[in-house]
């Protein structure tokens, strides 16, 4: 699912309960100028909808930093669920 439709499926973060994150940081690397750094990890996103269904799914992201005016400020980020194991087997070479 992409954009609209993930916002649709999950619903809106304040009709969430239970809300929990976790995070795992994979590489961080800072460029050799000093000023850019580009974080990746995975996370565990799992939240309760207003109908009592449990979601809980595991992703990845990546997170770009950018020094300015010797603070470190986040100048892009993607994250994206990443896919079950029964799906990769399914597709295989994919």
């Amino acid at each position: 699912m992409i954009g609209r439709a993930v916002q649709e499926a999950l619903g809106s973060r304040k009709d969430r309960s239970n809300e929990s994150r976790k995070g795992e940081l994979v590489r961080l690397v800072i460029s050799q100028s000093g000023d850019m750094a580009e974080e990746f990890g995975n996370f565990t996103l799992s939240f309760d909808q207003p109908d009592k269904t449990h979601i809980s799914f595991d992703g990845s992201y990546l997170r770009v930093w950018r020094k300015i005016r010797g603070e470190w400020l986040e100048d892009a980020y993607f994250a994206r669920p990443n896919e079950s194991e029964e799906k990769t087997k399914q597709n295989p070479g994919s």
